[in-house]
């Protein structure tokens, strides 16, 4: 996956253009060797990926050099889950933990969305990361995870046609970014009847 890494000079015009969109800019960083550049680059919060969640030795110097961590659990143990917590706790740092089922895609019945119960005990923050197939299913998962109570949502996007990307299938448009962005604003009825609408056979 190394050609897939962005540049230095790519990750300062991301970060411009998140800047003059009023984004807030954020990135994954999958060694230590990187934290010093990503830091260096101004992004004020950091991504961790699942299978980091119990690389504490790096976690604690992120948690050092970043306003808040988005760290992802799917490929992890619930043990290093709590120890990942103990220690960002021990620190006052403001952190998520996002819910993921690492299947590409994932299908909705291995989506188990009451594991975000289970991360609620470690912090007030959680959120959901979604690989379900947007083509076959859209965004019924996200949209379920944002009704369950996930204040953070993580999906792959895509500009291009989903065949000219490897991860296509798991990707989502901008007219369903857009949709999910709607829905996260509506009342929590009117959210339950557009989940029940998509999937009628829910209750079951």
């Amino acid at each position: 996956l190394k050609k897939l890494e962005l540049s230095v000079k790519e990750n300062e015009k991301f970060i411009e253009l998140c800047k003059k969109n009023d984004l807030i800019p954020m990135t994954t960083c999958f060694a230590k060797g990187d934290i010093k550049t990503l830091k260096d680059l101004g992004y004020p919060s950091i991504k961790v990926a699942s299978y980091d969640c119990p690389s504490y030795p790096m976690i604690e110097e992120l948690a050092n050099n970043f306003e808040e961590l988005v760290i992802s659990t799917g490929a992890s143990f619930n043990d290093e889950i709590q120890t990942t917590a103990k220690l960002l706790n021990s620190k006052n740092k403001d952190f998520t933990f996002l819910h993921a089922t690492t299947i590409y895609p994932t299908p909705l019945n291995l989506v188990n969305m009451n594991r975000m119960n289970f991360l609620k005990k470690f912090t007030s923050s959680v959120g959901y990361s979604d690989h379900t197939n947007a083509i076959e299913t859209g965004v019924f998962a996200t949209l379920l995870a944002i009704y369950c109570g996930a204040s953070f949502i993580e999906r792959h996007y895509t500009i291009l046609d989903r065949n000219e990307t490897r991860d296509g299938k798991v990707s989502i448009t901008p007219d369903q970014l857009q949709f999910i962005s709607d829905f996260s604003f509506k009342e929590k009825d009117e959210q339950l009847t557009i989940i029940k609408n998509l999937h009628p056979n829910l209750d079951r």
